[in-house]
């Protein structure tokens, strides 16, 4: 949970404004990306069905080859091939060999020479991870302080206890002694601290490699025990091969799922809302029942929050979706997403998925995104087509323009690669009734943003477009997404964030601050309401609010008349309930 506030925590700085290197904040498409094009070089992955940490530690054993990765973990296991951490690549200094064979820079670690240095015995590692924190005990966390003495700061923490750990023979003689250093713990305290740090050592052991033989032959390798009966069989394969999300193990096993950070601004809502309902239709067809629920941990504001999502009732189960027609498969993805056949029937094969994801988007995004948003999605589009089958661009980027950040865009983009991601894992669990696009050339960001700062500038979007049959597309694409228009009012952003969330509908701190936003860049109230008896509403209450009083004026200032008409914008859906 720490580590999901701290995204959130970094994500917002980076929307302010704030450029850390290490903030971990990646793009919500990266994993299907990266799956996709591990497949297409044909590089041999796995997707594990849990912890992955021990079973790449064994297969780097068994194979004695390093292993390439941030996690801190690797430090500790004793790899005979030893540990490249991707911080430490000088990615664009690739330089030439003496061989003239090209390479990238980068550091490499092995625990001998860690141990040569700290002069300290390898058996010590796994219990100096445990007692200094790692992903399975926290100490601090638990409330419990080593008292061993050292300096300031975390490295002189880490060396007062490399120091403090040299003076035994064994591990478990500096175990004994590091509970006698926690300050009196009761026994069922001191029993609760010494389970947790035998368990956080157990985990840098090399257990039996179930993935040799899947590299081998393909073989799927067996589920955990407590997944027997509840992950159906004709999963583990597509699962291993990453042709399913391992969000369904989340869901079936534990019934919550973590959803992704991105950067974008506190005041606007979670991207991650509008395509709930998707992921309502899955927990539906994972066979969650409605009243259990599915917990989603998403953002609030800066808040991390839990939310509560009742699947939608399904008539057919993950258990016989292997089995099932493909029309009925296929009706189920379309029904789900609000498109009908006749909606794709001019569209590519290959975009028929995206196309269908766009419809969704502009149905339920929260605010409606605006023309030229959409034309700069679908021009992106189109110019990865042309790149795929051709090297030459068929959009030119001018880098000398350089728009400045738009934070109404930047979340309108979110929102569709959220709804983009989730209808891809709806088409893998439904076995793939739509044809999986090639994410890489659908969506680059900087090439949209630019393309919205262009067509603001009154650029006709066909005059980007070098070839016909491009321009063609573009028109085709535009004609399929354009049938489907938003939902008139505010209604459209109170449902999204009410969505899941029960609550009095009058007032919506997240709504009022965006539309205060709204309103200080210039858009007029009035056409923020696409209904004309809401339009008149909106008027009848401001005349009300605004009108002189003596008794308003003897109570001195009233409210800025932005805040006054951001508050009774907010009102207007509430006269149709």
């Amino acid at each position: 949970m720490k580590n999901a506030e701290d995204k959130i925590r970094k994500a917002q700085m980076r929307a302010t404004g704030g450029n850390d290197s290490n903030d971990n904040i990646l793009p919500a498409l990266v994993k299907l990306v990266l799956k996709q094009t591990l497949t297409n070089l044909k590089v041999p992955f796995a997707q594990c069905f849990g912890e992955a940490d021990s079973q790449i530690a064994s297969l780097a054993r068994e194979w004695k080859c390093p292993v390439l990765s941030n996690d801190s973990d690797f430090y500790v296991f004793d790899l005979p091939g030893g540990f490249l951490p991707i911080s430490h690549f000088k990615w664009d200094a690739v330089s030439q060999s003496a061989a003239g064979q090209s390479y990238i820079p980068c550091k490499y670690y092995a625990t001998s020479s860690f141990c040569s240095h700290f002069n300290i015995k390898l058996q010590f590692l796994p219990l100096m991870a445990a007692l200094a924190g790692n992903d399975y005990v926290k100490l601090r966390e638990m409330g419990i302080s080593l008292r061993i003495s050292s300096g300031k700061g975390t490295m002189s923490r880490f060396d007062g206890l490399v120091r403090w750990l040299k003076n035994f023979q064994s591990p478990d003689d500096a175990l004994k002694a590091a509970l006698r250093l926690m300050g009196g713990l009761s026994r069922q305290r001191e029993a609760e601290v010494l389970k947790a740090l035998t368990l956080g050592m157990k985990e840098y052991q090399f257990p039996p490699t179930c993935l040799l033989l899947f590299f081998h032959d393909g073989t799927a390798p067996d589920l955990e025990p407590e997944a027997v009966g509840i992950v159906p069989d004709w999963a583990r394969l597509p699962l291993i091969q990453g042709r399913l999300t391992s969000d369904i193990l989340d869901v079936l096993l534990l019934g919550r799922v973590p959803q992704s950070c991105q950067v974008d601004h506190a005041y606007m809502p979670s991207a991650n809302i509008t395509s709930r309902p998707i992921r309502q239709v899955m927990y539906g067809l994972l066979g969650r029942k409605t009243g259990t629920g599915v917990e989603e941990w998403d953002r609030d504001g800066t808040r991390l929050s839990k939310i509560m999502v009742q699947p939608i009732k399904s008539k057919i189960t993950i258990d016989l979706l292997h089995q099932a027609e493909q029309p009925v498969l296929e009706r189920v993805f379309l029904e789900t997403l609000g498109v009908s056949h006749n909606t794709l029937s001019g569209v590519p094969s290959n975009l028929r998925l995206p196309v269908a994801a766009t419809c969704y988007w502009l149905q339920h995004s929260t605010p409606p995104p605006d023309e030229k948003v959409i034309q700069a999605l679908l021009l992106g589009m189109v110019a990865g087509q042309r790149l795929q089958r051709d090297v030459t661009g068929e959009i030119q980027m001018d880098i000398r323009e350089q728009p400045k950040q738009d934070f109404d865009v930047t979340h309108a983009y979110n929102e569709w690669q959220i709804c983009f991601k989730d209808s891809i894992h709806l088409n893998q669990l439904l076995c793939f009734p739509l044809q999986e696009p090639h994410i890489a050339w659908l969506y680059k960001g900087t090439l949209v943003h630019y393309l919205v700062h262009r067509l603001r500038k009154g650029v006709d979007p066909e005059l980007l477009l070098q070839k016909e049959t491009s321009r063609q597309l573009y028109k085709d694409l535009l004609t399929a997404v354009l049938q489907h228009q938003p939902k008139d009012d505010l209604a459209v952003h109170l449902d999204a964030l009410q969505l899941g969330r029960p609550g009095p509908r009058l007032y919506k701190g997240t709504l009022v601050h965006y539309l205060v936003h709204r309103l200080r860049k210039g858009v007029d109230p009035e056409l923020l309401l696409q209904k004309e008896t809401s339009r008149q509403l909106y008027k009848d209450l401001l005349t009300a609010v605004l009108q002189p009083q003596d008794e308003t004026r003897r109570r001195g200032a009233a409210p800025k008349r932005h805040q006054k008409m951001t508050l009774l914008s907010t009102w207007m859906p509430c006269s149709s309930w």
